[in-house]
């Protein structure tokens, strides 16, 4: 009987520590790492990061926890300064016809300051959590001369930007502001060179907690942005050239905008061509009835 229960007491003993094991590392306790540290731990004296510990979630290192979701990439893809320049000649129409009509956000966002010309810029990415503008002002530290700032995550009850973070971004030089939610201090951007987009105001601020990322894919008001995109705005609203077609895109832009500045001017002198309407109505096999509806 007393060696019945010794092997009983040993066998809870062996639970007891494989279950601790997997409560403070999260692995189950094995021969080969009996009770240690952490095995994926960096060498002594080097700096504990998320790459020194490949769990999901490590208690016994709290700091150390899955990246994904708040992390900040420092790298995105630029494309040329001059390519960018020069897309800034032309308007975001002309430019969205070159694209099959398929690049343009949703006017859930409109331009609310008083910028003069084309916003033509590098995307910087956030993905924010709604209502917290954290990530935000770490991308505003990162930011740099010619980046338009692309911020998703808003709600309509929170602001996540104001007057303080758009003079600092007019300082550094940044190219424009987009952000899918509201905005406050509506006041200050009258007059207000910086283009700054966004759905609205509400005086709701944001909080400061994250998670977010920056320098990642997001979507905002309806448009798939990467980093490193151009994007165009200008009072119509905001377009998006993605980044690896831009250079060869370019000639088919400008021949629109060309197209676009020839048809205007023949729309203003009463020579635009309009026999394309009723050709367009033939082919499509509508009916033309001469008379009255009933």
């Amino acid at each position: 009987m007393e060696r019945v229960s010794l092997l009983v007491t040993f066998f809870l003993i062996a639970l007891w520590r494989g279950f601790k094991r997997y409560v403070e590392i999260g692995v189950p306790y094995t021969k080969a790492s009996p009770g240690g540290p952490c095995r994926s731990l960096p060498p002594s004296g080097a700096a504990l990061s998320v790459d020194s510990c490949n769990r999901k979630r490590c208690f016994r290192h709290p700091e150390v926890l899955m990246s994904v979701g708040f992390r900040i990439f420092t790298q995105r893809p630029l494309p040329a300064p001059e390519l960018v320049r020069a897309y800034g000649a032309f308007a975001t129409a002309p430019v969205a016809d070159a694209m099959h009509r398929m690049c343009a956000m949703t006017p859930d966002v409109r331009l609310l300051s008083d910028p003069v010309g084309t916003m033509s810029g590098v995307a910087l990415t956030v993905k924010a959590r709604p209502g917290d503008s954290l990530m935000i002002h770490k991308a505003l530290n990162m930011a740099e001369e010619g980046d338009v700032l692309i911020v998703s995550g808003g709600e309509s009850g929170r602001s996540l930007m104001g007057e303080l973070m758009f003079r600092y971004a007019a300082s550094k030089k940044l190219a424009g502001i987009v952000v899918d939610g509201p905005i406050r201090d509506a006041d200050c951007l009258r007059g207000f060179p910086l283009p700054v987009y966004a759905s609205g105001f509400t005086p709701g601020g944001p909080y400061r907690e994250g998670p977010g990322e920056i320098n990642v894919p997001v979507v905002c008001c309806g448009q798939s942005v990467e980093p490193g995109d151009i994007i165009l705005g200008d009072r119509d609203g905001v377009i998006v050239i993605p980044s690896g077609d831009a250079a060869s895109l370019y000639d088919a832009a400008r021949q629109s905008h060309e197209r676009d500045l020839a048809k205007t001017e023949n729309a203003r002198r009463g020579l635009f061509d309009r026999g394309w309407v009723d050709g367009a109505l033939e082919r499509k096999g509508c009916e033309i009835v001469e008379g009255l509806w009933r």
